[in-house]
C-alpha cells in the first residue's frame, strides 16, 4: 500500500533488513557530514573534470576516488579504479556478480589479487556528478557483496538495496541531487526493471531519514541541519519520509537502540549543553 507513504511496506522492510545487516557487519552508520555555512567545498554532486585542469582525467579520477572513499567512510578499502568504457572490459579482469544482483548489466570485476575494480568512462567525467554517482553506487554494491536476502528480490528491489547501502555510507543527499545519473547507472534493456526518478528519490529519502532518526534527530532538525545540501524536491520528501518511518515502531526503536543508546544520547546532550 502506498496511501500516504513514499515507498511500499515491503521495500521499507527490505531497507530495515539491509540496514540491520550493515550494522551487524560494519557497525552503526555515521550521520552525513554537516554542511558548513562558512565554508562550502565543492559538492560531490557537482564534481566534474574540466579541460583546463592541470591533471589529466585519470589523475583527476584517482584524486577524487580517494576523496569519495573517505567521504563514504571506507578509505581503508583496497578497491581499484580503471579508465575503461563499460562494454570494453579487458579479459585479464575476472567478472563476478552476486546472486541478488545477477540481472545487473555491470558486474563486478576483480584483479588477480581479488581486489574489486571499478571501471569508469573518461569521456563522461566532464558531466557533473557522473563520476561521483558511479563510484558511490558501485561501492555500495561491493559493500553488499556478502549480503544474502532472506527472500528472492526483484531487479527493482536490488536497486533499492544499493540505494540503502549508499545512504548508510552517508551519500543519500549526494545521490538525491543526481537522480538522472542514478537512473542512467541502473538502466537496463528490460523496461520492466527500469527505476524512475520518483522511486530513486523516495527510496533515498526513507533510507537517509531512517539513519538520521536513528541518531534521534527530529524532522525539523534534519531539515535545519542538512537543508542546504537538499534539492527543493528532496526537502519536500523529508516530512512524509519521517512520518512513514515512525509507523514502523519496533523497527525504528531497535535501530535507535543500536545506533544511539539512551545513555550515549544523554551524554551527547550534556556535552552540547556544556559547550
Amino acid at each position: 500500500m502506498l496511501t500516504g507513504r513514499l515507498i511500499r511496506d515491503n521495500d521499507a522492510q527490505l531497507q530495515f533488513d539491509v540496514m540491520s545487516w550493515l550494522i551487524n557487519r560494519y557497525g552503526p552508520p555515521q550521520k552525513p557530514k554537516v554542511p558548513s555555512p562558512l565554508q562550502r567545498p565543492e559538492q560531490l554532486s557537482t564534481l566534474s573534470w574540466q579541460i583546463d585542469d592541470t591533471r589529466n582525467v585519470h589523475e583527476w579520477a584517482i584524486d577524487n576516488f580517494e576523496q569519495i572513499k573517505n567521504d563514504c567512510g571506507i578509505s581503508e578499502w583496497s578497491v581499484q579504479i580503471a579508465p575503461q568504457a563499460d562494454n570494453t572490459h579487458s579479459g585479464k579482469h575476472m567478472s563476478f556478480s552476486q546472486d541478488w544482483n545477477v540481472t545487473s548489466k555491470d558486474p563486478y570485476y576483480v584483479d588477480g589479487y581479488g581486489r574489486p575494480i571499478i571501471h569508469y568512462d573518461p569521456l563522461q567525467c566532464d558531466a557533473p556528478g557522473y563520476f561521483a554517482a558511479r563510484i558511490i553506487l558501485k561501492l555500495a554494491e561491493i559493500k553488499l557483496m556478502s549480503f544474502t536476502p532472506e527472500r528472492e528480490v526483484s531487479p527493482l528491489e536490488s536497486k533499492i538495496m544499493t540505494l540503502t547501502a549508499a545512504s548508510y555510507m552517508r551519500q543519500g543527499f549526494t545521490l538525491a541531487a543526481l537522480p538522472q545519473m542514478v537512473k542512467a547507472y541502473f538502466s537496463t534493456d528490460d523496461k520492466a526493471a527500469e527505476v524512475n526518478r520518483r522511486i530513486i528519490t523516495n527510496s533515498l529519502a526513507v533510507s537517509t531519514c531512517t539513519i538520521l532518526l536513528s541518531h534521534r534527530l527530529t524532522t525539523e532538525q534534519i531539515v535545519a541541519t542538512y537543508g542546504t545540501v537538499m534539492t527543493k524536491r528532496f526537502r519536500k520528501k523529508i516530512r512524509p519520509a519521517c512520518k512513514q518511518i515512525e509507523t514502523y515502531k519496533s523497527d525504528i526503536k531497535l535501530m535507535r537502540l543500536r545506533v544511539s543508546p539512551p545513555s550515549q544520547h544523554v551524554a551527547n546532550a550534556d556535552n552540547a549543553a556544556a559547550a
